[in-house]
């Protein structure tokens, strides 16, 4: 509970470096990763809080209530939401050059966040019709993905002692991801 809290902080502060950054260039304006970065850090701070709350219950001896079902919001909100929103920011980022604002990246980024959101309260509130929506969203979100850079990721320099291949393996792996949430 004690480091967990202290790690709570420092994600609260890096939202919030994060949040004001893109506050201070306009959010009618940062490309899809800058955006992507912003609401996977949002979702990643509503798990942290919620995975916090769980550690401070537990360390109290409090007994964790039966519903919501606090452990499943927090896992899926880090994964569903934050993990996801993240790898696909950072992929773009690194595979398509960033600075791009089409619609379709808008879309995706987020049709994502909604389908985190939606998965962690579905999962949280036990809604199977909301974790449907979820997923549904979710494969949108990725379907939109390996349209506008998969095929980049497939053409990444797989032989070459660089980065990319490791930002490129990324999206295949949101793909299988997907596929084992369904």
């Amino acid at each position: 509970a004690i480091t967990g809290t202290l790690e709570l902080l420092v994600i609260l502060y890096w939202w919030w470096w994060v949040f004001a950054q893109a506050r201070a260039e306009g959010f009618g304006r940062i490309d899809v990763p800058k955006l992507s970065l912003v609401l996977g850090l949002t979702i990643l701070t509503i798990g942290a809080i919620i995975g916090v709350t769980i550690q401070v219950f537990l360390a109290l001896g409090i007994t964790l209530p039966t519903a919501p079902d606090l452990i499943g919001t927090h896992a899926s909100a880090q994964i569903g939401g934050y993990l996801v929103l993240v790898s696909a920011g950072i992929a773009e980022w690194r595979l398509a050059g960033g600075g791009s604002r089409s619609r379709a990246g808008l879309a995706q980024a987020y049709v994502l966040f909604l389908g985190g959101l939606f998965l962690a309260i579905g999962v949280g509130m036990n809604i199977a019709p909301l974790q449907g929506i979820a997923t549904l969203f979710q494969v949108i979100g990725i379907v939109i993905i390996a349209v506008r850079f998969g095929g980049r990721a497939l053409r990444a320099p797989w032989g070459e002692a660089s980065g990319t291949r490791h930002v490129a393996i990324a999206v295949p792996f949101l793909v299988l991801g997907l596929i084992l949430e369904i």
